[in-house]
């Protein structure tokens, strides 16, 4: 037994649908790449995303800041992750690079103290 779908693509489009004009848009042959840094919005980075962007801008790894802040390695790295998605950075030269030019991304909204 056959149903009749009642849907039709077409009723979508003025003219009819032709899948081989979507071979054009792809990213691997036409699409422009995608910009370094882009302008999708992202959610602000939590107060201790940029305590930890803190210290990694002061250059301590990882190991260091996670015994600073006196967290795991692992909890450090989740939130370095998290604000590498949130910058649009895929490593520590160029989130210096973002910071170089967008100081007002690490500011904190409290004092805040490394040492403590």
């Amino acid at each position: 037994m056959t149903r009749s779908n009642p849907f039709d693509i077409n009723d979508l489009f003025d003219s009819p649908f032709d899948p081989t004009q979507i071979k054009a848009t792809r990213r691997s042959e036409s699409a422009p790449p995608s910009p370094v840094f882009p302008a999708v919005y992202q959610p602000p980075l939590s107060k201790t995303e940029k305590r930890v962007l803190h210290l990694l801008l002061k250059g301590m790894t990882e190991k260091q800041a996670a015994e600073q802040l006196e967290r795991s390695h692992n909890t450090v790295h989740v939130h370095v992750r998290n604000i590498y998605r949130k910058l649009g950075v895929s490593s520590r030269k160029m989130l210096y690079q973002l910071m170089d030019s967008r100081p007002d991304l690490a500011e904190f909204d409290e004092p805040y103290n490394a040492a403590a």
